[in-house]
């Protein structure tokens, strides 16, 4: 046993002693690396790990710091991207409506092409998503001296500082509400005389019908439908 180790220690130091640069011999490389190498020698490469640089005189960042900065950052991005509070909704005497943030300031949105005036406002009881009935003129059938009221021909839903949905009907709007805290939305539509014939209920981020419900049916209204007037 001690014979092989001295023996293995031996060759070792015979092997610096031919080569104490490290150098291999193979086949012949003529690239830019090995110039100054004799015949068919290469040099070895050694590979570093990566290494972040760091400015001098600078120590690098604390990982607790860095963890500090990217919590305070990612909350003022949450803070910031929510949707903004508002504090209450009106219709004045010339059908125009009336938007007061949490903030105080006040909004008056436009009327859409067609529109006459706005009708219904609420907010939602999270105070986050607004809504009104968009009004339009009584469609008179031609010739008649008949003028009456505007009817309520859409739903606006509004969040954000925008219109997120319209809804609309073939008819008129009845009724409206919000539901479970503004995540939803449920109303009735019918004929302009005569009560409401169909009552919906709608998912508000989505826009999708969640379920509806048909007056003239001889089943219960569902309790989503059941404050709604029909």
């Amino acid at each position: 046993m001690t014979n092989d180790r001295t023996k293995s220690f031996g060759e070792t130091a015979k092997s610096l002693a031919r080569n104490p640069l490290g150098i291999q011999t193979g086949e012949p490389n003529f690239s830019v690396e090995n110039a100054g190498l004799p015949f068919g020698e290469t040099r070895r490469r050694v590979t570093m790990p990566y290494m972040v640089r760091v400015p001098a005189g600078r120590a690098p960042p604390a990982p607790l710091a860095l963890f500090a900065c990217m919590f305070l950052v990612l909350t003022a991005f949450t803070l910031f991207a929510r949707d903004p509070a508002y504090r209450s909704v009106s219709v004045d005497g010339s059908g125009q409506l009336h938007i007061v943030l949490d903030s105080g300031k006040e909004i008056l949105p436009r009327k859409t092409q067609g529109q006459v005036s706005f009708d219904a406002a609420l907010i939602s009881a999270d105070s986050r998503t607004i809504g009104w009935l968009v009004m339009y003129p009584f469609p008179a059938p031609p010739g008649s001296d008949y003028r009456g009221g505007p009817i309520a021909g859409g739903l606006a839903i509004y969040r954000g500082g925008r219109i997120i949905h319209t809804f609309t009907t073939q008819q008129v709007f009845w009724d409206w509400q919000f539901q479970h805290g503004g995540k939803q939305v449920a109303y009735s539509t019918g004929p302009a005389h005569g009560g409401a014939a169909e009552c919906v209920l709608r998912d508000v981020e989505a826009g999708r019908i969640v379920a509806h419900w048909r007056v003239t049916s001889d089943t219960e209204p569902p309790s989503w439908a059941r404050n709604l007037r029909q």
